[in-house]
């Protein structure tokens, strides 16, 4: 699916490769979308955290969804980073994402804000967090994808579900709501964990 990187002159990170894929039904209706991104600190101070704006858009540009999906980790100078976010239950009619850094939260907790941040702030509009109620009635949810792999059974680790139903499961990515999600407890490796707001 075609992505388009929003760039803001003077933000202190550059989104250097990005990309979505979606996941279709029997119709080849899409059903969830997957995002991809990887950006470098081009400022000369280290960053903790970075907050993106990802919005999904039909054939003609109309937005259909917007999401805020936050990723953590220490960032020196010069350095790239990665994160991954899922989507679910998304419009039928989604062809394309656009990606936006919206806000750099420095190792030294300052943050430097993108101008469509500071509108929104202006105007009183920030996005409520996933769970709240919505407008919209497709579910809201969009996760982090989480890169642990669970033990395989008969390896050491594997500890069976006994007494749960079977899982259906077949190495699909996460789908968590937003109370679900653990908030990252350092700042060590990609998309670690973290709320994701719309």
């Amino acid at each position: 699916m075609p992505i388009e990187n929003v760039a803001e002159p003077g933000c202190p990170v550059a989104v250097t490769n990005a990309r979505a894929e979606l996941d279709l039904d029997p119709f080849s209706a899409p059903i969830d979308a997957r995002v991809y991104t990887t950006y470098k600190n081009v400022s000369n101070r280290p960053v903790q955290a970075v907050k993106f704006r990802i919005r999904l858009v039909d054939n003609t540009g109309k937005e259909l969804r917007t999401f805020q999906a936050p990723d953590a980790g220490l960032i020196n100078p010069g350095e790239d980073h990665s994160g991954k976010w899922k989507s679910e239950g998304i419009d039928p009619h989604t062809t394309a994402v656009q990606v936006r850094v919206l806000e750099v939260m420095y190792a030294d907790n300052s943050v430097w804000q993108s101008f469509k941040m500071k509108e929104l702030d202006e105007a009183g509009a920030t996005p409520p967090s996933v769970g709240a109620a919505q407008p919209q009635a497709a579910p809201q949810n969009f996760a982090p994808i989480n890169n642990a792999v669970p033990p395989a059974p008969g390896t050491p680790g594997f500890t069976p579900n006994v007494g749960a139903a079977p899982s259906q499961d077949s190495g699909a990515l996460p789908s968590v709501t937003g109370a679900d999600l653990p908030v990252p407890a350092s700042n060590s490796g990609p998309a670690s964990g973290g709320v994701i707001t719309p």
